[in-house]
């Protein structure tokens, strides 16, 4: 499979999963400002690690990633994901806290205080 192909499918993901996750309407997801930073897919589709941070802390995104890999919640995602995009297998799926976001922060904060 070409890069570019594995691009968009991953991209295609990746929008699906955001929205999917905002309906789940799970107080403890919704409370801790999640966001998908990377979604990273091997060249046979046959699973996907989507790493996901949170604007509050890395236990928080912890948090979220162990509900979404719940049987439960990742096979609703996994199914929705079949309804709305078209391939002939979709990835399995597994979550991944990352703290880039509150990497990111402190680093701009940093930043901020050297100016």
């Amino acid at each position: 499979m070409n890069n570019h192909r594995k691009e968009h499918i991953s991209e295609n993901i990746k929008r699906h999963i955001f929205f999917i996750i905002r309906e789940l309407n799970d107080p403890r997801i919704e409370d801790n400002l999640i966001n998908i930073v990377k979604i990273d897919i091997p060249e046979n589709l046959s699973f996907s690690k989507i790493y996901i941070s949170s604007l509050k802390s890395l236990e928080k995104a912890k948090l979220v990633a162990k509900i979404l890999n719940s049987t439960k919640a990742n096979g609703y995602i996994k199914n929705k994901i079949g309804n709305k995009i078209k391939l002939r297998y979709i990835p399995s799926i597994r979550f991944v806290a990352t703290d880039s976001i509150e990497y990111a922060l402190k680093i701009s904060g940093i930043l901020d205080n050297i100016n």
